[in-house]
């Protein structure tokens, strides 16, 4: 019987790594929730070949200042707390500075940033480890693009189940469906999604408009909804108003989506097929 040994550190994060992005609509959801945090009010998701080729995240928010590159890729590295006691008062997505980390050690990553005080963007690629391996000036406006490239490819096993075609539009149909409950939760950020075929051309999945009445016919394809501001009975210790958008003909509790501020809690949306 083969004695036990501890894993070198490379295997032990190779391994951690798999178990924060567990699949490519997870993945998009890291990029698109830096994004928010950045404040972003525009972000354009594109996928080549559903996402298994390449997944590029679009944003005009703040950008990465030039102190920040060395340690963007570096595990457990954040901007967003200093000591644990500062999880009480977070008010962003991401605090615990793993997911680039993670990515960095499943994907290729290149970012392009500008923040707003830079002469010009810089270029920025990684190796898997979360250093930086090349750096250049580019010209671009304020903001971050990040671009994903052979998602799962030192998990040969990943990598070939995302690959699958079968297996490939089911993560495709759950990553579209998860952009979807984030364009509905959160207002005043156009959000839009495009799926590149391999011969470049683009097709559009989802475009999000600002005024949430909007967006929902936008992406529902149905008629013109109703919306009822009803306030819940108020207790000792909660008072909440919500909005209802209810399609008048087709109405049903199959497929709901249940927001809390801009997070989706429960999301059971599912696009129009003929958008897909």
């Amino acid at each position: 019987m083969s004695s036990i040994k501890p894993l070198d550190s490379h295997s032990v994060h190779k391994l951690c790594s798999s178990q924060v992005v567990v699949s490519l609509g997870i993945a998009i959801k890291e990029l698109l929730e830096n994004s928010i945090d950045a404040g972003a009010k525009r972000i354009e998701i594109k996928l080549k070949n559903y996402g298994c080729d390449a997944v590029e995240v679009i944003d005009d928010g703040s950008g990465i200042r030039e102190e920040n590159f060395s340690t963007l890729g570096k595990k457990h590295s954040t901007s967003k707390i200093s000591t644990f006691e500062d999880l009480v008062s977070v008010t962003s997505f991401g605090f615990r500075g793993e997911a680039l980390n993670s990515l960095c050690h499943l994907a290729d990553i290149t970012i392009h940033t500008r923040a707003a005080d830079a002469v010009c963007g810089t270029r920025l690629v990684f190796d898997n480890s979360g250093t930086i391996k090349s750096r250049h000036p580019l010209a671009r406006s304020r903001g971050t693009t990040v671009c994903l490239e052979r998602l799962f490819h030192t998990l040969p096993v990943r990598r070939r189940h995302l690959t699958d075609k079968m297996r490939l539009m089911k993560e495709f149909s759950k990553a579209v469906n998860l952009i979807t409950a984030y364009c509905l939760a959160k207002v005043g950020l156009q959000i839009s999604c495009y799926r590149f075929d391999a011969k470049g051309y683009a097709f559009g999945m989802i475009r999000a408009f600002q005024k949430i009445c909007h967006r929902t016919v936008l992406i529902f394809y149905q008629e013109p909804l109703t919306c009822c501001n009803c306030g819940l009975q108020e207790t000792k210790r909660l008072h909440l108003t919500t909005d209802f958008y209810l399609c008048l003909h087709a109405f049903d509790l199959s497929n709901p989506g249940i927001f809390w501020e801009i997070l989706p809690l429960v999301s059971g949306l599912r696009v129009c097929p003929t958008t897909m």
